[in-house]
């Protein structure tokens, strides 16, 4: 049987993406102008984060590790979908 969870979620601007990450966690990413969030089906709080740019395209890595956001500044930032003290990222 499946549940399904709502969530009441504003990002500030429109969204320009969304992505389900391609394991069965099922977490959901949603992209907005200059913020991201992900949302996980066992969490009843969304993480949202930040960025200096606008976020025009996202990707899930095929392990669902890892998530590609390509910036309107010519950025791609790569980060994990654990949060951390010291989150992984990496820009090219």
């Amino acid at each position: 049987m499946w549940l399904i969870n709502v969530y009441l979620h504003r990002h500030g601007d429109s969204i320009q993406c969304l992505a389900y990450d391609p394991t069965p966690t099922s977490t959901l990413v949603s992209c907005a102008v200059n913020d991201f969030g992900f949302y996980r089906p066992n969490k009843q709080k969304v993480d949202k984060t930040k960025v200096n740019s606008k976020i025009n395209v996202c990707a899930w890595s095929k392990d669902g590790v890892h998530l590609a956001l390509g910036l309107s500044n010519g950025i791609v930032t790569i980060r994990t979908q654990v949060k951390s003290s010291s989150p992984a990222l990496l820009e090219l």
